[in-house]
């Protein structure tokens, strides 16, 4: 590639982990991007790369061979000593223990170190995939906390990223501002932070807290979401792996 062999230190390294990925995925490097501080030329040696990858026929093709390449060794997982890092940064410790943390953080693709480098991956869809601007409009209705079952991951790499989900029970709603909801309308669990993506998965039991909203689809009620990652103290916990 022209000016491949000019760049040095971390530029070069996040061009060979696209690169890497392109050409494991056949996905076209026109639809991998950088962002972060590399992106804004205020990186250091040190700092981690953060790639996007665009377009949802992409990301699947990009999520397929990132499995690859951690069973190949060419991408490795934290190390206990780098999820202990990233526990105490993501102050993950508000909501859960360094067990369950630990297990959560294991079963996602989208993060580890290439060449000893640490990466995080965002997918995200075109904008022609996605809904247009002011189709959907949100009410803040307060915070609550449910159990639900995930019905549909499908869209569990994607930022945002959401899950369909059916309420079991509903374990705290003191702080809503509303009364005689039904609960059995919460549809959605969304989040626009990275780190909840791959958090759960269909089949398994999910303990829920966030910010509760209810969904206008063009002026009429359609149904409510959990918003998750607004404060620390959100969080979407797999039942099956909590210690």
């Amino acid at each position: 590639m022209k000016h491949r062999d000019s760049l040095k230190g971390l530029k070069r390294k996040a061009l060979d982990f696209a690169l890497t990925i392109a050409n494991e995925s056949n996905v076209d490097t026109r639809n991998l991007g950088i962002s972060g501080s590399l992106l804004v030329n205020l990186h250091r040696e040190n700092s981690d790369i953060d790639l996007i990858v665009y377009g949802t026929d992409e990301s699947k093709k990009v999520a397929d061979a990132l499995t690859k390449l951690f069973s190949k060794g060419v991408l490795r997982k934290h190390t206990i000593e780098e999820y202990r890092r990233l526990f105490e940064f993501r102050k993950a410790y508000k909501v859960m223990d360094f067990e369950t943390f630990v297990k959560h953080e294991r079963r996602k693709i989208f993060q580890g170190f290439f060449a000893d480098r640490e990466f995080f991956i965002r997918f995200v869809e075109k904008p022609q995939e996605t809904h247009r601007y002011g189709e959907f409009k949100y009410k803040n209705m307060g915070e609550v906390t449910i159990k639900a079952k995930v019905v549909d991951d499908s869209e569990s790499i994607f930022t945002p990223v959401s899950y369909k989900i059916e309420v079991i029970k509903v374990i705290d709603s003191s702080k809503l501002k509303g009364k005689n909801m039904d609960f059995n309308k919460i549809r959605e669990v969304v989040s626009f932070r990275g780190r909840f993506c791959q958090q759960v998965f269909s089949g398994e039991i999910a303990i829920v807290r966030g910010k509760l909203e209810c969904v206008f689809h063009h002026g009429e009620f359609s149904h409510y979401r959990i918003i998750v990652g607004g404060s620390y103290n959100d969080f979407i916990i797999s039942e099956s792996l909590l210690r």
